[in-house]
């Protein structure tokens, strides 16, 4: 069986257009991937992205997406389009590779990171 985009006439590879989207979404994911606070804040919840900015959050799609809604009104901006906007669950997946992303840190008895210098 065909690939579905292709059976629509796009072509990913060579849709320029589709490319650079896909590059950003890519690069919006791998940022927040990288950024041990973020993991550690947004834990169990749906953040919304744009351009490396969280934009919106919630327990779910539809909360985080409301969130960003309701954001954009009280700063009296405008809504990002939403076909630039990408919604990531943060959990923890026990079958992502080691070193991926740094995991998400565990206070100790004293409210210390375990491993840590901190006392």
């Amino acid at each position: 069986m065909s690939n579905p985009l292709e059976r629509r006439g796009i072509h990913p590879i060579e849709d320029p257009t589709f490319a650079k989207w896909m590059k950003q979404m890519q690069e919006d994911a791998g940022w927040f991937l990288t950024q041990p606070e973020h993991l550690e804040r947004y834990h169990g919840m749906v953040v919304v992205l744009h351009n490396r900015i969280v934009v919106g959050t919630g327990r779910d799609h539809l909360e985080a997406m409301e969130d960003v809604r309701q954001r954009a009104v009280q700063q009296q901006r405008q809504l990002p389009p939403s076909s630039e906007l990408l919604a990531v669950p943060i959990v923890e997946h026990p079958w992502v590779e080691k070193g991926f992303a740094p995991p998400v840190r565990q206070s100790g008895a004293n409210g210390a990171v375990p491993g840590s210098t901190e006392s």
